[in-house]
């Protein structure tokens, strides 16, 4: 329960509270206050993508997932698009033009709106899915807590949590390589490294 949905379900929950609002969670977590929580790959689950009138996203969709009349869908993404994606991606593990397009159908074909983290990174998303739908390049939502609001409080709070005190740190996280594997959540994320002052650490 982290990065832009959630970031736009605490605005959400703030705005709109007469919305009915559902959070996908792994089995034993528990949704945000005032969401029901549904279980990935339960039958509520199936039931929520298929009846929502919006969905909030940060990955693809479901392969099998068909947008009904007058469903949204709101793509946030999660990160900048530094690494191969979408048609470059798929040409580069020899896909077909015709399994292209299909993929294309199923994950810009169903963006109502794409949020971008700049406006630099539209071009990617147009170039690499075909988009040629709206794109709101303001910033991403899981960014807000970092320009707004009461910062040195979160920063004391944050690094307290952390235990670094006052010391440098640069946490290097890469994402999950899609050249290693050939479904994407069986692909190895690597370690993730924290470096305090010049020590390093793997997490």
């Amino acid at each position: 329960m982290t990065d832009s949905p959630a970031a736009v379900e605490r605005v959400l929950a703030r705005v709109r509270p007469d919305l009915r609002r559902a959070y996908v969670v792994a089995a034993g977590q528990q949704a945000p206050e005032g969401c029901a929580g549904v279980v990935v790959r339960t039958p509520e689950w199936y039931h929520a993508l298929a009846t929502a009138g919006a969905i909030v996203t940060n990955i693809d969709l479901e392969p099998w997932f068909r947008k009904r009349p007058g469903q949204r869908v709101l793509q946030t993404y999660h990160g900048m698009p530094s690494k191969t994606m979408g048609i470059a991606a798929w040409r580069a593990k020899g896909w077909t033009d015709s399994l292209i397009e299909k993929e294309l159908g199923r994950t810009s074909g169903t963006w109502d709106l794409l949020v971008t983290a700049t406006p630099e990174m539209e071009r990617h998303y147009r170039e690499q899915y075909r988009h040629d739908g709206p794109v709101l390049a303001a910033g991403y939502p899981r960014d807000d807590d970092l320009v707004t609001g009461d910062l040195d409080r979160r920063r004391t709070e944050v690094r307290a949590r952390l235990g670094i005190g006052e010391r440098t740190a640069v946490l290097y996280a890469p994402t999950w390589r899609d050249d290693l594997a050939s479904a994407t959540h069986d692909a190895d994320a690597g370690p993730a490294q924290l470096a305090l002052d010049g020590a390093r650490t793997r997490c």
